[in-house]
């Protein structure tokens, strides 16, 4: 159970770190919009430059900030007092969800697992290959599908995007809500260590 939480948590922590949103009135595609997406894309370059181990590429990364702009609205970024300057630093994106609210933290999340950028099941997917050694490629496609349905990692990304500092869900008795995804995805306990 100690190996399965770790490791839920490394994974947790890359598809947190890999991101980092239709509300009011100017969207993405608004000259103000577009001005929030660039910055959002260069915070992203300076990240991937500092952290190439980053699963993310520059055309999901410009993506997914056209979603967050477009979840959270221009309008709503600065009456949250975000600005695009404050988003071109590689902690562009943790600055803002310091100042978002949980609803519009939520939009970001849901644009997140959305899959419209990208698989983030297949983020995962990658990321549990080298973590569960022995594991079918079948089982660990699964289970990333699993564990991405369940609330506790859904919640776990809202309070990442808020800044909250917020245990590993997966640890502790939190690790019995992988067990069923455990079982429906045919992994072989016995084969893990920890």
């Amino acid at each position: 159970m100690t190996r399965r939480a770790m490791v839920i948590g490394v994974v947790l922590a890359t598809l947190l770190a890999a991101c980092g949103s239709s509300g009011g009135g100017n969207g993405a595609s608004s000259s103000e919009g577009k001005k929030y997406v660039n910055a959002m894309v260069t915070g992203f370059n300076k990240e991937k430059a500092s952290d190439p181990s980053n699963p993310i590429t520059r055309d999901q990364a410009t993506c997914l900030s056209k979603k967050m702009v477009d979840a959270v609205g221009v309008d709503g970024l600065k009456k949250a007092g975000v600005t695009p300057q404050s988003l071109e630093g590689a902690s562009g994106l943790d600055a803002m969800g310091k100042k978002l609210n949980t609803t519009q933290a939520k939009s970001i999340a849901t644009a997140f697992f959305g899959g419209t950028c990208f698989d983030a099941s297949k983020l995962l997917a990658t990321q549990f290959q080298s973590e569960f050694t022995g594991q079918t490629k079948a089982s660990i496609d699964c289970l990333a599908k699993e564990v991405l349905k369940l609330p506790q990692m859904q919640t776990a990304l809202v309070d990442s995007i808020l800044g909250k500092d917020s245990a590993n869900p997966f640890s502790g008795s939190g690790a019995n809500a992988l067990l069923p995804a455990f079982t429906k995805c045919k992994i072989d306990v016995s084969k893990l260590g920890g």
